[in-house]
C-alpha cells in the first residue's frame, strides 16, 4: 500500500489544474485496475455530472456529460461512498451506459467541499468482478479530499483571473477615454 501511495502522490506533487486531474485520474486508474476511471462535476439544476478527467482503457480520453438519473452515481451525488463488485447492471437495470458498456463492477464516491457539500464524484468502473474492493475505496477515499481541494482551488484561481480580466478591460476602457478627453482638451 506504501508503494502505491507514494507512486500517486510523486505523479500529483507537483501538478495543478487540468495536469492535476488527468495525472491522478491516470494514477489512480492504473493502481485499481479499472476500464474506466473519472472525475466528474456535478450540475444539480440539470442533473448531469460532467467529467473534468476521464480515462478509458489507460489512456486520458475526451470528457462527456451523462444524465444521473437511474445511475449510481446519482446516489452517490447525495453523499454516499457506493461500492458493486458485481451486477451493477442488474441493480441499476435503466442505466443504459453501463449495460452498453458492459460495466459489471462500480465504485463511486463523493467529493465534498469546504462548505460540506457533494460537489462531485471520483468512479471506477469495471467490465469484470472489482477483485479489491476494500483496496480500491482505501485509495478513493483517501484522494478524495484532495481532488475536491484542487477542484475549489481550480474554480477560485478562474474565478480571479475573469476579476482581473474584467478590471482591466475596464481600466483600458478608462484609460482610453481619459485619452480621448486629453485630445479633445489639447
Amino acid at each position: 500500500m506504501e508503494a502505491v501511495l507514494r507512486s500517486i502522490i510523486e505523479g500529483v506533487s507537483n501538478n495543478y489544474g487540468k495536469e492535476f486531474f488527468d495525472v491522478i485520474t491516470l494514477k489512480m486508474h492504473e493502481v485499481i485496475g479499472a476500464d474506466f476511471t473519472f472525475i466528474a462535476r456535478l450540475d444539480r439544476e440539470a442533473y448531469v455530472s460532467r467529467t473534468i478527467s476521464l480515462v478509458a482503457g489507460g489512456q486520458v480520453v475526451d470528457n462527456m456529460e451523462y444524465s444521473l438519473t437511474d445511475t449510481p452515481c446519482a446516489n452517490v451525488a447525495d453523499n454516499s461512498v457506493c461500492m458493486y463488485p458485481t451486477e451493477i447492471t442488474r441493480l441499476f437495470p435503466d442505466d443504459q451506459l453501463l449495460i452498453d458498456m458492459g460495466i459489471e463492477g462500480y465504485i463511486g464516491t463523493p467529493l465534498i467541499d469546504s462548505e460540506g457539500q457533494t460537489m462531485g464524484l471520483t468512479v471506477a468502473l469495471y467490465k469484470d468482478p472489482i477483485q479489491t474492493p476494500e483496496f480500491v475505496e482505501t485509495i478513493f477515499k483517501i484522494f478524495s479530499g484532495r481532488i475536491a481541494a484542487e477542484i475549489e482551488r481550480s474554480e477560485y484561481e478562474q474565478q480571479l483571473e475573469d476579476k482581473v480580466s474584467k478590471r482591466t478591460e475596464h481600466l483600458e476602457k478608462a484609460l482610453s477615454e481619459l485619452k480621448s478627453a486629453q485630445t479633445t482638451l489639447l
